[in-house]
């Protein structure tokens, strides 16, 4: 059935042409397009150039906010002071009844958090005054905790002797 086709049907769709614009009505509406997007390709990049600029200062701006004011920073010196006067009064003192061993492992671990915050140089006095006080074997861990923490500086022979 498909293959039948009537030769005067076909020959009426030939004569009938096509429905499509002339060449010279598609060149008019491209160019009157274009025309109508140029304005907006000049503004672009201006546009483009503020907006990044708006953005920036408003990052700028938020992180300005977000700084601490310079009067609510405390000094370095007492920053390191206040943390070891709090652990000092919210440690319980030791009862007589608790060994010697734990009472030495305590006061390394308050050295050792101590000494996180300290300089090189207030931690060498701290081993010195221990060996002043003839607590040889604090001192040797703490110097040993010294060394590991900083291996370029230079430690006194006096401390480093017995």
């Amino acid at each position: 059935m498909a293959d039948e086709r009537d030769p005067r049907v076909s020959r009426r769709y030939r004569e009938l042409g096509s429905e499509e614009p002339p060449p010279a009505l598609d060149e008019a509406i491209l160019a009157a397009s274009r025309r109508a997007a140029a304005p907006r390709r000049r503004w672009y990049l201006p546009l483009a150039a503020a907006a990044v600029a708006v953005l920036g200062v408003g990052v700028a701006l938020h992180v300005q906010r977000e700084q601490p004011e310079p009067e609510a920073v405390t000094a370095p010196s007492e920053a390191k002071e206040a943390p070891r006067a709090l652990k000092r009064e919210s440690v319980p003192a030791a009862p007589a009844a608790q060994p010697q061993a734990e009472r030495q492992e305590s006061r390394m671990q308050e050295r050792a958090a101590d000494a996180a915050q300290d300089s090189p140089e207030r931690v060498l006095e701290r081993i010195a005054a221990l060996r002043k006080q003839g607590r040889h074997e604090e001192a040797d861990k703490a110097l040993a905790e010294f060394r590991r923490r900083y291996p370029d500086h230079k430690v006194p022979e006096n401390l480093i002797r017995r």
